[in-house]
């Protein structure tokens, strides 16, 4: 087909301008930068000295200068923004899920992550910890601070932690973390009140979890002597 060009639009079969520089296939619909036979819709070929970027976006001179994507051959790949912040938006609705600030610091506004204390209750007949007083926080919604139970909402390690307190004098007091309603990850967490209010136990765990399974803290039945008037905490959050 020959080509044509009408009010700034150009028909063609395929289009090469400076030999390789860019490349239109046609027949596959497409497009070839540094290449006459692309792979993928685009691809951009690195053909100059090593080290040259094969992709820059916003980046007119130097790495740093601009905000922008550097892609290379060799090295790293840099995204960078000079004196700026980065912030990754996954899904487009203007909902923030990660920034790396001007000093390398990285925050992530909706890891599954949540941390309660206070006074709280046994659930009855598992003795599983709940209805705390106080919920410092429960992003994402994954703790039921009714059942006393945190649900995965994807599958990845989750650290949980917790922190109990234990005064009934003359008594032991052991507990453990159940998953799925099973106690796992060791043995359970023992303490014996010799003289009344002065004993705390904690533990803390990674545990590797299905989207669905679910962690909570319990007692064990014969000794769930455990100080429901505070001084205890239970929190828990995504590491990865």
């Amino acid at each position: 087909m020959a080509t044509s060009i009408t009010n700034t639009s150009v028909t063609t079969d395929n289009l090469t301008v400076d030999t390789d520089t860019i490349h239109v296939d046609s027949a596959n619909n497409r497009v070839g930068i540094g290449t006459t036979s692309p792979n993928n819709a685009l691809e951009i070929a690195h053909t100059g000295s090593v080290g040259a970027g094969g992709l820059r976006i916003g980046d007119p001179s130097t790495i740093a200068s601009d905000t922008g994507i550097y892609l290379r051959t060799t090295g790293d790949a840099v995204i960078g923004a000079a004196g700026g912040n980065i912030v990754f938006d996954t899904n487009m609705a203007v909902q923030e899920d990660m920034r790396i600030d001007s000093s390398g610091r990285i925050t992530t506004p909706n890891q599954p992550s949540f941390m309660v204390y206070g006074a709280w209750s046994y659930a009855a007949s598992t003795n599983v910890w709940k209805g705390f007083a106080t919920i410092d926080h429960n992003i994402g919604s994954h703790w039921n601070n009714t059942t006393g139970r945190f649900t995965a909402p994807i599958a990845g390690r989750y650290m949980i932690y917790a922190a109990a307190h234990h005064s009934a004098v003359g008594s032991y007091h052991l507990w453990a973390f159940l998953k799925n309603g099973t106690a796992g990850g060791g043995n359970w967490v023992q303490s014996y009140d010799a003289n009344g209010g002065n004993d705390t136990t904690s533990k803390t765990q990674v545990w590797n979890l299905a989207a669905g399974d679910y962690l909570e803290v319990a007692s064990n039945g014969t000794y769930a002597n455990g100080y429901t008037g505070g001084y205890v905490t239970v929190g828990g959050f995504l590491v990865g």
